[in-house]
């Protein structure tokens, strides 16, 4: 059955009738069986990406937007139902902007007006496991809707983000060997704590961003582990 629905999407994916939920910026027309761009959010992406033109990294074009008070796209959705996108993960998602939010949309070919669909399946010879699929061989429709960014602009902002900001050496980070990892969550937003280069601490990624309820604490790994074992 699973393999009669992968082989019935890749089928509609490949003569134009399967287009998924619209990415931040755009507005899925399923009746057209294409993205329309959404006028409140199509702004934010070319603010984004003119922003990293002009050299800002992704971090500090999140502090930006959280400093405008613009909605993440999890809150937009979950403020538009009728776009089919504000079920409770969206409700329950971070409130505020990340790195990887930005990055996630800088990086997206879809704002050119391209659709690149078949980016991950799921391989049925590594216990459903979903993999990512090769570049070369995803499906890509070009000029498949409107874009909201030209091809100039996305190429300045790609060889911004290719700048290195800095001299410095990069500092060795050492194997996470705690029985924790992936298992320690921040008790006031729900994200996932990420280890200090040392792997003795562990903190909120999301207490770095300016307005975060997070606050900004080194939880000792040792401490914790006593604690639960």
């Amino acid at each position: 059955l699973s393999k009669k629905r992968s082989s019935s999407v890749e089928y509609r994916m490949k003569n134009g009738s399967f287009i998924g939920s619209a990415p931040y910026g755009y507005i899925s027309n399923w009746k057209l069986h294409c993205y329309e761009i959404d006028p409140e959010t199509a702004p934010i992406v070319q603010l984004i990406f003119t922003l990293a033109a002009q050299g800002m990294r992704p971090a500090a074009i999140a502090h930006h937007l959280n400093s405008q008070k613009i909605l993440t796209p999890a809150q937009y959705n979950a403020a538009h139902p009728e776009y089919g996108k504000s079920g409770k993960y969206w409700k329950n998602s971070h409130p505020l902007w990340r790195y990887s939010m930005v990055s996630r949309i800088l990086s997206n070919t879809v704002y050119l007006g391209n659709l690149e669909m078949r980016k991950t399946h799921t391989s049925l010879t590594e216990q459903n496991k979903t993999v990512s699929v090769p570049p070369e061989e995803r499906l890509v429709r070009i000029h498949a809707h409107d874009p909201i960014i030209s091809q100039d602009l996305y190429d300045t902002a790609h060889e911004a983000l290719k700048r290195p900001t800095s001299n410095c050496p990069k500092r060795k980070i050492l194997p996470v060997t705690t029985p924790l990892k992936g298992k320690l969550q921040c008790g006031f937003c729900g994200m996932a704590l990420r280890f200090r280069n040392d792997r003795k601490n562990a903190f909120c990624l999301s207490s770095q961003l300016k307005h975060s309820i997070c606050p900004s604490t080194n939880y000792p790994i040792n401490e914790i582990e006593q604690f639960v074992y």
